[in-house]
């Protein structure tokens, strides 16, 4: 269950949390089935700079 909550700390203001969410995700692999609807909901986002 942490990739809702790391996709979540992506809109954060910290620079450092960003960029730790960011590693964290990629490291994610082994979970491609939680990452993956994740991310593609956020790319969905309007309100979401991609």
């Amino acid at each position: 269950m942490a990739v809702p909550a790391l996709v979540r700390v992506l809109n954060d203001e910290d620079d450092d949390l960003r960029y730790f969410a960011t590693r964290a995700l990629g490291n994610l692999a082994a979970e491609p089935g939680q990452a993956v609807p994740a991310l593609v909901d956020r790319l969905a986002d309007p309100n979401v700079e991609v």
